[in-house]
């Protein structure tokens, strides 16, 4: 007994030891530790420093679908573990800085092939993942995998959004992430522009069917596809508590011309696992090329945040003709609490909520979201959908909140056979960020 008792005080002074050690290495070279729920070492703010910072987010979802028997067949309530992501971020000097954000990989039964056939998952478990560099104060440029700009509430993070889910038409025509290079640029503390020329993100593959081969039996796939996109900002006044935001977007997207996929897809703001999506599922190899543009406004009046985006798409096809798409939404968010979102003006996008109270903070919000996906009357699973969502967000901390939302969606889908549905969603998040 008296062996053990020595060996724990033994253990605990070598543990100490070592802590003081760490300290005065971290001292020497100016590092510090600090936590804001997560772990970051160094010294950001240092002109010249170097830091790494462990973030993470994991957001729980219960989905629950009321309507008449017909209505919410093919419609299942469920859970779902909607994100679980961990990222490492870091600064080698004051110019440097490099990101690997990765996620939980999730099915995905919308992957199609070119030859039709459904992959079953989506392989790609890589969000972000660049090396960048800030060659003076209003300039900065990356290479690797980045979010394309595109879209106010797109480039919010879903950390802080005051929905559950991303509006309709933001969800149908969200470009995600491509490889290739990103710049952002502000100017006079009132623009700010960001572009991206990039092929398509890591993980998705072209695939040739047994038609496109070479003489020796490779598939004939061809080089990857470019694209170019675009967002600009303006904010005359983003003051603490007073923001008036314009903004619009557009991209352009090339796509093979023998082996080639596109498909458009919208699912209700909440959803489950199982949740059908409306898809246009334009058929293979049709498409040559489409263009995406997008019209944005928002203000902030201390609590309150009123926000809206119009969103369009021009499909160029080789034959049945050109194809256009569109979809729009209004939004309100307002804080009980009296609580006002830091408009950061570098992305031109709402940051969250921060209680200043042990007790939290309280948001409620509503939207009106439209999006038209049965233009010409192109995939399986065409057609248009109306969504009401109204939701109530409980800040615990800076790092834990609960959201509640309803929704109530007409949906028109050719599979349906009475032509349109009507449901009515409960959706409960629980949500931890570091």
């Amino acid at each position: 007994m008296r062996k053990r008792t020595k060996l724990k005080l033994a253990l605990l002074a070598v543990a100490g030891l070592g802590l003081v050690a760490s300290n005065c290495a971290f001292a020497e070279r100016d590092m510090e530790i600090d936590s804001r729920g997560g772990i970051q070492l160094g010294n950001k703010a240092a002109k010249g420093g170097y830091w790494f910072d462990l973030t993470g987010r994991i957001h729980y979802d219960v989905a629950l679908y009321n309507g008449d028997e017909t209505d919410r067949s093919g419609y299942p309530s469920g859970s779902n573990l909607r994100r679980a992501q961990m990222a490492i971020q870091g600064g080698v000097g004051d110019k440097w800085e490099y990101k690997a954000e990765f996620k939980l990989n999730d099915i995905n039964f919308n992957n199609i092939t070119a030859g039709g056939v459904s992959n079953g998952f989506n392989a790609n478990i890589v969000n972000e993942a660049y090396l960048a560099y800030t060659p003076c104060n209003n300039l900065w440029i990356g290479v690797g995998q980045l979010s394309i700009p595109f879209s106010l509430e797109n480039w919010a993070s879903s950390n802080t959004i005051a929905l559950m889910e991303t509006p309709l038409p933001i969800q149908a025509f969200d470009p995600g992430f491509g490889l290739g290079v990103y710049g952002e640029w502000q100017y006079n503390n009132m623009l700010t522009l960001a572009g991206a020329l990039y092929h398509p993100q890591h993980g998705v593959r072209q695939v040739s069917d047994a038609l496109n081969i070479t003489p020796d039996g490779l598939p004939r796939v061809g080089s990857d596809p470019l694209a170019i996109a675009g967002r600009l900002t303006f904010s005359p006044v983003h003051t603490a508590g007073e923001v008036y935001h314009f903004g619009l977007s557009a991209r352009h997207q090339k796509l093979h011309d023998t082996h080639n996929t596109l498909a458009f897809t919208a699912r209700p703001e909440v959803r489950a696992r199982s949740t059908p999506s409306l898809s246009t599922a334009i058929p293979a190899n049709t498409a040559r090329h489409y263009e995406v543009y997008g019209l944005e406004a928002a203000g902030q009046w201390g609590p309150l945040v009123v926000q809206g985006e119009y969103v369009m798409t021009d499909v160029d096809r080789v034959a049945g003709g050109d194809l256009d798409f569109y979809g729009y939404y209004v939004s309100a968010a307002y804080v009980l609490t009296g609580e006002s979102r830091k408009y950061d003006f570098a992305s031109g996008t709402f940051g969250g909520v921060m209680p200043h109270a042990k007790s939290g903070a309280v948001e409620v919000a509503a939207r009106y979201s439209f999006v038209n996906l049965a233009d010409n009357k192109i995939g399986l699973n065409h057609g248009g959908e109306h969504d009401l969502t109204l939701g109530v967000t409980w800040y615990v901390n800076k790092n834990v909140r609960f959201m509640a939302n309803y929704v109530h969606a007409d949906i028109e889908r050719n599979t349906h056979a009475k032509g349109e549905r009507s449901l009515n969603i409960l959706g409960i998040r629980s949500q931890v960020n570091w």
